[in-house]
């Protein structure tokens, strides 16, 4: 009797979730900080009220988390027209 070959399927969406998730753990990240960085991963550059707003948290909270991320090398802040946008930085 023959066996049948079976393919193996991969979510690599989960996959991708749990070693990011292990990453952040090793770099003792908030849950604030994750989301933002998640959010900015998600959306590009963005104003820290934007990031607010979807991510239903306070402003100054977002101000705090986000300091925290730029200290840790993992968003950087830039100038345009006097409004500060954060970006996640690239993946090392």
């Amino acid at each position: 009797m023959a066996r049948k070959k079976q393919k193996i399927a991969l979510n690599w969406s989960c996959f991708w979730a749990d070693s990011m998730k292990e990453v952040f753990e090793r770099l003792r990240l908030s849950t604030t900080q994750e989301k933002l960085y998640q959010l900015l991963l998600e959306l590009g550059p963005s104003i820290a009220s934007m990031l607010a707003k979807r991510a239903r948290l306070k402003r100054v909270t977002v101000y705090g988390a986000l300091e925290g991320l730029v200290q840790k090398g993992l968003v950087e802040a830039f100038q345009r027209n006097s409004v500060t946008y954060y970006q996640a930085s690239d993946p090392e």
